[in-house]
């Protein structure tokens, strides 16, 4: 990828997430070891949509879990595990929460179920 004078490498993979503190990690930091050599939260200004396609679910999925964190938990350990007893290490029921919780407060819409 190619940006003014600068030459950005390819799109890393996503490394496999587990819990909260991957994802937190994952898009303040990246992971270097894993092979996510630049933070997730710089994604959208570095790279053009189509280059992180097949990325991009799991990149909206951190996002709004890091954005559930920050924003509605405020950062609060304690706050979170209130809202979401026992699921910091749950990444697959901790997803399903957090958009059930969003869907409840009116920060999203439900999916419509399709039609057969």
């Amino acid at each position: 990828m190619r940006r003014g004078t600068f030459t950005y490498p390819r799109t890393p993979r996503i490394p496999k997430t587990t819990s909260l503190d991957d994802a937190i990690r994952y898009w303040e930091k990246g992971d270097v070891e894993l092979g996510l050599t630049m933070p997730l939260k710089t994604w959208r200004t570095i790279y053009q949509p189509s280059e992180y396609r097949s990325e991009a679910q799991k990149l909206s999925t951190i996002h709004i879990l890091r954005d559930e964190f920050v924003h509605h938990c405020a950062q609060d350990w304690d706050r979170f595990e209130e809202l979401y007893p026992e699921l910091r290490y749950q990444y697959t029921r901790l997803i399903h929460a957090v958009r059930e919780a969003r869907i409840a407060r009116g920060d999203t819409m439900p999916r419509q179920a399709r039609r057969p």
